[in-house]
């Protein structure tokens, strides 16, 4: 049994080591099991290694896979090398125009070639039971940007985030290519079309890939979730990707239109005939019927309305539709400005009113959070009612690439799922396919996990596809899809109001057949999900990088514990006054409820940094300093002492000198006014430094302490 636990009655196993299984551990997984992983009752593989399928992994994959790799339990390749295609790969292709061994070259079809990729909560560092909590005056958001790749920018300006680049336009771009079906008898298949990558060797020609419409083999349930993603790295999930498919029976003549393609944001993001939102057209044709917005079926008949995000020739129009369809909920995961580049034009006022065509709207309420804004607008038309709209918009996503954690995306789509509708929700971002499908995707996963405890994301995107191009655009969204999925499914039921907190309290507080309280299941899963060993993590993720800074060899002596050490991505960089002094603090940025890096986590400081202490202090503008277990420094030596002695009197701490003033004592607590001066003619800076004098961690203290660290003020 693994870490010996077990049941007291039965002596079954709660989870077995690593290559066994049964009830008591006892038999041994196939050694064709990824990491000899397999699930613990039944035996089956969670995953295969290299090469092999099926419930044991016994099979074969077929030859031509590219890498070797196939789907889990058909054997379908996930990708074929060169000169391959089919599910099995097995059908050759004879020359660079695609064409089959085995096909008719009297049946062609014309394949549009569009190519192209789309459009904090903080990790939370454990540091024990000593830390510092700072509250800061002003927002600070200075963290390392990630390097973003130069991509080809042949048709419409590069958009990092939502990645609308390198779209070849629809008219001059085709190939033909022939197909002829598989199998007759089986369902309409959908064509995949993927364009070779410039490092695959070869001609440049579009493989194309039969896949059913729904299959069993890509459904994930539950249980096996978080086995799935640390089993399967993103290279699989990459090569997955690839084999989504691309509606090539949908026609986009209204979008494309002379009429009307001025209105597209971008040339060759436009709505598919069969799916678009239309406006209602009055009869002097002083305004048409098309908009770039697409009707998308959620899960059991939740409705979405996918749209680009306005700009200024479409403002009029996006309001029109809000207005006509009756909207409540309007979603916006895309900020106005984005790396120097207008992303959409507010149709929304900063205060009081603003009129867009007939159509006046105005800003009733704003609730502004740490990652995101709830915005209650109010429509009026002639003499009709007032229509009442809520925009949930999410600030946090960063210009390049994806997020990087989960965690503010499923705060924030739980709290668009809080409050029920029956009219479509309108989504959008830049573009309207890439942010717009991640969300719209992570939305319906969650539906159907919480009706079948299962998801399914290949067919989830797949079927948005069919009815708006482009959906989940690059690999990096489809992966951070799954991740968000693995957060979310841990979080499910977890958010409560205040009034249910003594009920819930009692719930967790009970034990389950474990032994454990479900409070301990809880925090256990939030552990899982954080793990950072996993296979999940890429190269900008692993260990190495995360913590590249920390473990450096003149900073590993500035850290109190080795293996409590701050993510390069939180962390504070100090400015470095003189050559001898480093960038480096074992400190974190968090968040508050409301402000994005409003507050400081760091350790006591060492006796080597009590002077790195100062300069954060001063450099940050640090107004409040929250201190426990500070008295145990008579007693540890590692503790610094970084205060002055005595009342009214300077202590030098080069370049630093601090004054301490009258001690204010609470019945937990004692407070002191500290002024700090850094070298000559350098500004004084004024805090409060408030220490916790409890040994205890008695809940009544505990808030009473809490409550006069939020009404200090220096």
């Amino acid at each position: 049994c693994k870490d010996s636990l077990c049941d007291a009655v039965s002596g079954t196993c709660e989870f077995c080591t690593s290559g066994y299984f049964g009830s008591i551990c006892t038999n041994v997984c196939s050694k064709n099991c990824k990491d000899y992983i397999c699930e613990i009752n039944s035996g089956n593989c969670s995953n295969c290694k290299s090469g092999f399928y099926g419930a044991n992994c016994t099979s074969s994959c077929p030859t031509n896979c590219k890498n070797s790799i196939c789907e889990i339990n058909y054997g379908i390749c996930i990708g074929c090398n060169v000169g391959y295609r089919g599910d099995k790969c097995d059908e050759v292709v004879t020359s660079n125009t695609g064409t089959l061994s085995n096909g008719d070259d009297n049946q062609t079809t014309v394949i549009g070639a569009v190519v192209g990729s789309i459009c904090g909560l903080v990790a939370l560092l454990v540091l024990g039971t000593v830390f510092f909590f700072w509250r800061r005056h002003k927002r600070s958001d200075q963290r390392p940007g990630r390097q973003s790749t130069n991509v080809d920018n042949q048709v419409i300006e590069a958009d990092s985030s939502d990645h609308v680049t390198s779209l070849p336009t629809l008219e001059n771009e085709e190939i033909k290519v022939s197909v002829k079906p598989t199998v007759p008898q089986k369902p309409k298949a959908l064509t995949v079309v993927h364009k070779k990558t410039p490092e695959e060797k070869g001609t440049g020609y579009y493989n194309t890939v039969t896949l059913q419409p729904v299959t069993s083999s890509t459904v994930i349930t539950l249980s096996n979730l978080q086995s799935y993603l640390l089993t399967h790295s993103k290279e699989y999930l990459h090569e997955q990707f690839k084999n989504l498919p691309v509606n090539t029976e949908a026609t986009m003549m209204v979008g494309l239109s002379a009429e009307n393609k001025n209105k597209n944001r971008y040339k060759n993001i436009c709505t598919y005939d069969h799916s678009r939102v239309h406006l209602e057209a009055d009869s002097t044709k002083k305004h048409g019927d098309y908009i770039n917005a697409s009707y998308l079926k959620g899960y059991k008949g939740e409705k979405f309305i996918a749209s680009q995000g306005p700009n200024k020739i479409i403002l009029n129009d996006f309001i029109r539709m809000i207005w006509e369809q009756k909207i409540e909920k309007v979603v916006m995961l895309t900020n106005l400005i984005e790396d120097g580049k207008s992303k959409c034009d507010p149709y929304w006022p900063d205060e009081g009113e603003t009129t867009f065509g007939e159509i006046r709207v105005r800003l009733a309420a704003t609730q502004v959070f740490a990652d995101y804004i709830i915005r209650r607008l109010q429509l009026y038309m002639d003499s009709q009612p007032m229509h009442p709209v809520t925009q949930f918009h999410f600030t946090s996503w960063p210009d390049k690439g994806v997020p990087e954690n989960p965690w503010a995306l499923v705060d924030f789509e739980q709290r668009v799922a809080a409050t029920a509708t029956k009219r479509p929700i309108v989504v959008h971002c830049s573009a309207g396919v890439g942010r717009t499908g991640t969300f719209i995707a992570l939305r319906n996963v969650m539906r159907e996990a919480e009706d079948t405890q299962q998801m399914d994301f290949f067919n989830t995107v797949a079927k948005l596809r069919q009815d708006r191009t482009m959906m989940i655009q690059t690999a990096e969204q489809y992966v951070f899809l799954h991740e968000a999925a693995k957060v979310a499914m841990t979080c499910i039921n977890t958010t409560i109001t205040s009034n249910n907190i003594t009920d819930r309290v009692r719930q967790l507080e009970k034990k389950s057949i474990s032994g454990k309280t479900e409070m301990e299941i809880e925090f256990d899963a939030v552990c899982s999900v954080c793990l950072e060993e996993s296979q999940f993590t890429d190269e900008e993720g692993s260990a190495g990088i995360m913590y590249q800074n920390s473990r450096t060899v003149s900073n590993k002596l500035k850290n109190r514990f080795g293996n409590i050490l701050p993510k390069e991505n939180y962390r504070p960089v100090l400015m470095c006054e003189s050559s001898d002094m480093g960038d480096y603090i074992n400190a974190v940025l968090t968040p508050s409820f409301r402000q994005r890096n409003q507050d400081i986590i760091t350790q006591l400081p060492l006796p080597t940094t009590v002077v790195d202490f100062w300069r954060l202090i001063t450099q940050l503008k640090i107004s409040l300093v929250v201190a426990f277990e500070e008295q145990l420094q008579a007693t540890d030596s590692t503790i610094g002492e970084y205060l002055p002695t005595s009342d009214k009197e300077k202590t030098s701490f080069p370049p630093f000198q601090v004054c301490m003033g009258t001690l204010h004592q609470g019945s937990h607590w004692e407070e002191r006014k500290l002024i700090v001066t850094g070298s000559q003619g350098a500004e004084e800076h004024s805090l409060i430094h408030l220490r916790y004098t409890e040994n205890t961690t008695d809940p009544k203290k505990l808030l009473s302490f809490l409550k006069h660290a939020r009404t200090t003020n220096p």
